[in-house]
């Protein structure tokens, strides 16, 4: 496959895919916003708003990087799956949507405050690790559908892709809401 995708022109199709996905992100991301303000409606994307959204990009990129990034560089070194790399990825799986929330609601760089994020976890901690095992479980529904029972049959493809799309929209706007109810806490 990777054969195919160089022979035909990988610069185009590298460019293609960066901006489908970044406008994929950047639809996740509306959703989000438009549900801590309380608007039920998708509104289409457009490039104005688009380019508004580049650098909250840029901080969800690096709030990825800082809660992933001690598993990642754990494993580089120590090349072992053990109980450190199991407790530094469920904290970063933990803190990862709060920074989401923060980036949503200011879209600046304070948000990237590792300080305050951690400290809205404390002040929502209930709440917050509700939301936290709600996408939990979102997530391995996501997966589990993908890998195990819609996949399996040829023409139930595009029904998973459909209920894939349907179930991250159903988390971006779970995440917008607790966003919207805990405001002023954050």
């Amino acid at each position: 496959m990777l054969t195919e995708f160089l022979k035909t022109g990988w610069v185009l199709n590298f460019f293609i895919w960066a901006v489908y996905l970044t406008y994929v992100a950047v639809f996740l991301f509306k959703i989000i916003e438009d549900s801590t303000i309380g608007s039920r409606s998708l509104e289409q994307v457009n490039f104005v708003y688009w380019t508004k959204v580049s650098m909250p990009l840029v901080y969800l990129i690096i709030a990825s990087i800082f809660c992933l990034g001690p598993v990642q560089l754990y494993f580089l070194f120590q090349k072992r799956l053990d109980i450190p790399y199991f407790v530094l990825f469920i904290l970063g799986i933990f803190i990862l949507p709060m920074f989401i929330v923060r980036i949503a609601l200011f879209r600046t760089p304070r948000s990237l405050d590792p300080l305050k994020t951690l400290l809205a976890i404390k002040n929502n901690l209930f709440s917050y690790m509700g939301m936290v095992l709600i996408l939990l479980v979102l997530e391995f529904l996501k997966y589990f559908l993908n890998f195990d029972i819609l996949t399996e049959y040829e023409n139930m493809q595009f029904l998973a892709c459909v209920v894939l799309i349907y179930i991250v929209f159903v988390m971006m706007r779970i995440v917008g809401v607790f966003a919207r109810c805990h405001k002023q806490r954050i």
